[in-house]
Order: C-alpha cells, then structure tokens, then sequence
C-alpha cells in the first residue's frame, strides 16, 4: 500500500459520511471503508516530524455527530467486553455506541487530511500512525465488530 493509498483511505471514510454523497447501501460502504482505515494502518510508518506545524482546526463535534447519526440512523449502543488482554473469562461490559465512535474516528481522519494538505506527508501519516494506536483504533474495532454483527 502507497502513501497515496493511504491518503485514498482516510478520504474514502470521510466520503462515507458526506451527506452530499449518495450509496446504494451506505453501511456496507462503511464497512469496507474501515476495513480500508485499518489495513492503511500497517503501511503508515513515518518518522516524527519535529517541525512546529500549527494544529488542525477544531471541528464541530457536536454538529459532525448529528450530520452522521442522520446518515446512520440505524446504529446505537451496542454491548462491549471489557478487560480483553486479561480477567479471561471474567470479563465485564460495558456499552460502546456506534455514533460516538465514527465522530472520534472523522474527527482524527479530518486532523490527518488537514496534516496531509497543509504540513507534511511524514506529519500526516505519523498522527495517522499515532492516532490509531493510541484513539481512533479501538473505536475503530469495536465499531468494527459490531457492524459485522449487524450484517451477519
């Protein structure tokens, strides 16, 4: 995968949930389009890029998650085990929520095109890196999870 097929990927998620844009099965879309963020996971590898950049602007994320709860009126809460790693078979839930989680994740791919388009690629793909193994990644899984037991 190219670092063009990366930038692909983030604006390929965003796409999903432009409201201007019209899909045949928008869920299935953003099926694929995750499947697309997380695989664009393991060839973003970039050095820090100390350069002082000035940070993407804030976004609204309380109108980004109405315009995408609109799209997606169908997703919700689901149910989320707890303790993965460890407690193995003493695991608690707990409630994970589908619209909270692509409003995290649009919010880091939004923060990560402004990086692509306006400091460096290197920038770019490092808090794409970063923000996926620190954030937007367990949202992205557990989002994940729960979408294919929807579609299943």
């Amino acid at each position: 995968m190219t670092r063009k097929d990366i930038l692909d990927a983030v604006k390929r998620f965003l796409g999903v949930l432009d409201e201007q844009k019209r899909f045949e099965d928008r869920e299935g879309s953003l099926r694929a389009a995750l499947d697309w963020l997380a695989l664009a996971y393991h060839f973003a590898d970039a050095p820090f890029d100390p350069t002082k950049y000035p940070d993407a602007p804030s976004a609204d994320d309380s109108a980004l998650r109405a315009c995408i709860a609109s799209l997606f009126p169908a997703l919700g809460f689901y149910n989320e085990a707890l303790h993965l790693a460890d407690k193995v078979g003493e695991s608690e839930l707990c409630m994970g929520d589908a619209i909270d989680d692509l409003t995290d994740i649009a919010m880091d791919m939004h923060s990560v095109l402004f990086r692509w388009e306006n400091t460096s690629e290197e920038d770019a793909l490092w808090h794409f890196r970063f923000g996926f193994e620190t954030h937007w990644g367990l949202h992205l899984r557990s989002l994940q999870l729960y979408l294919h037991e929807r579609a299943c």
